[in-house]
């Protein structure tokens, strides 16, 4: 892709003379993540001999990286061969972060800024089918906070809402790099473990995490003491679907704040007390 003119105005949008890229091959100044998608795109033109759009981010002269939209038109010779790509493109940088904020907030809580139930069911689903086809065992936790009311009929809904940012931080800061927390809603949390090599493992984390929330929690001038209770379904042991294992897993928590709060239940010990007491 060596470019063989340019516009002045890449000097203005970009900060380069537009003799800076001439002769030059342009990938050199596109971003690395880009590059794949760009060149299977004017491949594609290519072959169907019509013009068509893309997007791509360009480095200016501060290093920075620039959302362009480009139309690329193929330009053919008269006896049929290809000549040359003729790309007009504008700048949509502005556009681009706008439509990242909107997607981020389509899966993320906007106050804890943890990923919501659409992302976790989303990931889920992902988690369940990895787990399905190598045989793996993975765990879904859920899990709230005991007498979150109180705090907020108390101290108002400003340090409910700091306690709830504060919770998520403790709770992400016990879990793996590639285990997800979510918010459900509310005071309620999910937690995916999606690759777990025993069911101990999961014990582990949960008690963990109940340890990590022990300490006193200072907001402004308060200093506010809660727990979580905790409950926790495994795949393929408990469900092999989304809906068998957060339902199990939720129907866990609940035992969990039956039996004095501040613990965690799974829901196979739920299934086995059930069994036991008919």
């Amino acid at each position: 892709m060596v470019v063989l003119y340019t516009s002045p105005s890449y000097l203005t949008v970009l900060g380069y003379s537009s003799d800076t890229f001439e002769g030059k091959c342009a990938l050199d100044w596109i971003h690395q993540d880009d590059i794949k998608s760009i060149v299977h795109q004017l491949n594609s033109i290519l072959e169907g001999k019509e013009c068509s759009k893309i997007e791509y981010r360009f480095r200016n002269v501060n290093g920075d990286w620039v959302w362009f939209e480009a139309k690329v038109t193929p330009v053919f010779k008269e006896d049929g061969v290809f000549k040359n790509f003729l790309l007009e493109s504008r700048e949509i940088t502005e556009r681009r972060s706008y439509e990242e904020t909107l997607t981020h907030m389509a899966f993320h809580d906007m106050l804890t800024g943890l990923p919501n139930q659409r992302l976790f069911k989303d990931r889920l689903d992902k988690a369940i089918m990895e787990a399905a086809r190598y045989n793996r065992k993975m765990a879904v936790m859920y899990m709230d906070m005991d007498g979150f009311k109180q705090i907020n009929d108390t101290f108002g809904h400003d340090v409910g809402d700091e306690l709830l940012k504060q919770f998520a931080k403790r709770v992400k800061g016990c879990i793996r790099d590639y285990d997800t927390i979510a918010r459900q809603g509310g005071d309620e949390f999910t937690v995916l473990l999606p690759e777990i090599l025993y069911e101990q493992d999961a014990l582990e984390i949960a008690q963990r995490i109940i340890n990590s929330l022990q300490e006193l929690w200072k907001i402004g001038e308060h200093a506010i003491s809660i727990s979580s209770s905790i409950g926790i379904a495994f795949f393929p042991k408990d469900g092999i679907e989304r809906q068998e294992l957060l339902k199990y897993a939720d129907r866990a928590l609940y035992r969990a704040k039956e039996e004095g709060k501040n613990k965690y239940q799974t829901y196979s010990s739920l299934e086995v007390s059930i069994k036991n007491y008919r």
